[in-house]
């Protein structure tokens, strides 16, 4: 029984520290040099947070004021503004993340996400880097001129008088996911709606819409999570983006399972009973399997535990979106980066191979997302078999699980023109899920 066996010895450890102060401080000081100096990503990530320096919450609330002063001024828009800018119905609670990424932002949504309720939600904005909003949205009308009307300085433009074409602006985002995703809208399909809301006709005037408009939709769609967020909206696979106001979107609250990032997951007090985890995992098989039959499949390439969340009815969304790649995007990733081996050829999680002949990775990803689920989720980056979602599964599955989930993390194959791949089937997965589900029905057996 190791799981039960390493448990012991830790309780032991554990026992004995509290008992010799020293060798506490020697073992913090070991521990805390062997952190520093690997590079395992485990690590690295831990590393990270511990010198990373926290957002501060007079920051965010200032960035919210900045958002409200445009929408005063009328130079940006949405749903999102009157609730809140005026109506005060979201209100505050505090910064989530680090100064880098995206803004993060945690609030209370009182009546506006669900009628007659109050909710958590999280507002989310792209990091400016430095620069002020007002600035960045200069700039995405900037582009969007250059795109639209390349002649016609946009420095001259008056933002209420210059009209813009719903046609223009459909054509530029069609273009625009495509190039992205390889998406083509239906022939019924109006985009500016899928990505704007339904209420985007009251924009416009007939066919035009003037630029504090156009700018507003250009900085949102340039945002991966929230496009992302949009374009597959129905598979429901990421967390619901209830509203916006300006490059300011507001989404669903769907908090991790904060127990499995810890270095050590299974010795929290807070670690789930088997049961929930496997029903945790049997969800993330069917969020991978959509993600894998979609009629434009996406590429996780940063996979870990705390990027899969629940939302309030306890369905698991994949929460962090910005390294999630569709095929052609990602190739366009893959292929332009130089390399001398496969090693250089990897994107976080998504692996690639390198042609050394032409000094080039090769367009397609050599690994899937359900290796990596397998390799990072499920058997954990920690100590293999006891840092992972699946760690001490219940005695009559304990072997094949452990056995296809190490198959499934590992298993390489090479095809006629050598390029090695770690891509673990349908079948294997299929074989998770009815292993899961077996393990579950001898749990309600027992009892």
């Amino acid at each position: 029984m190791p799981g039960a066996r390493l448990k012991h010895i830790m309780f032991n450890w554990r026992s004995e520290l509290t008992k010799r102060p020293k060798v506490l401080i020697v073992l913090l000081i070991i521990i805390g040099v062997i952190l520093w100096c690997s590079s395992h990503e485990k690590v690295l990530s831990l590393r990270e947070r511990l010198i990373a320096v926290p957002c501060e919450n007079t920051e965010s609330k200032s960035l919210i004021e900045d958002v409200c002063k445009l929408y005063e001024r009328r130079e940006t828009m949405g749903e999102l503004c009157e609730p809140l800018c005026r109506k005060q119905n979201i209100h505050f609670s505090q910064c989530l993340n680090y100064k880098r990424g995206k803004h993060v932002i945690s609030v209370q949504c009182q009546g506006h996400c669900v009628e007659k309720k109050t909710v958590p939600a999280v507002l989310k904005m792209a990091r400016l880097n430095g620069a002020h909003l007002t600035k960045h949205l200069q700039e995405a009308g900037r582009e969007l001129m250059i795109k639209i009307s390349p002649k016609v300085d946009p420095n001259t433009l008056d933002l209420h008088e210059y009209s813009i074409t719903s046609e223009s602006l459909s054509v530029l985002t069609s273009n625009y996911l495509n190039d992205e995703y390889g998406y083509f809208a239906r022939e019924d399909q109006d985009l500016l709606s899928m990505v704007w809301g339904e209420d985007y006709a009251e924009m416009f005037r007939g066919p035009h819409t003037n630029l504090a408009f156009a700018r507003t939709y250009w900085a949102l769609l340039k945002q991966n999570e929230f496009r992302i967020s949009r374009v597959f909206g129905e598979w429901e696979v990421f967390p619901k983006i209830y509203s916006f106001c300006g490059p300011m979107y507001l989404a669903q609250h769907s908090p991790p399972f904060k127990s499995l990032d810890a270095l050590f997951p299974f010795l929290s007090s807070e670690f789930p009973s088997w049961k929930s985890r496997a029903q945790l995992a049997i969800q993330i098989l069917e969020l991978v399997q959509r993600m894998d039959t979609m009629e434009h499949p996406l590429h996780l390439c940063d996979t870990k535990s705390p990027h899969f969340g629940f939302t309030p009815q306890g369905q698991v969304r994949f929460i962090d979106s910005d390294t999630v790649f569709a095929d052609e995007a990602l190739s366009r990733i893959m292929s332009s980066q130089v390399c001398g081996s496969d090693e250089d050829c990897m994107f976080y999680d998504c692996e690639g191979s390198c042609n050394v002949q032409t000094g080039k990775c090769v367009e397609m990803r050599t690994n899937n997302n359900l290796q990596v689920v397998c390799a990072k989720v499920f058997r954990g980056p920690t100590l293999a078999a006891y840092g992972g979602l699946l760690t001490s599964p219940p005695k009559a599955v304990a072997a094949k699980l452990t056995a296809l989930v190490a198959e499934c993390a590992t298993e390489t194959t090479k095809d006629i023109s050598g390029i090695q791949s770690r891509k673990p089937s349908q079948d294997t997965l299929l074989r998770l899920q009815r292993y899961l589900l077996e393990s579950l029905n001898e749990n309600r057996t027992k009892h």
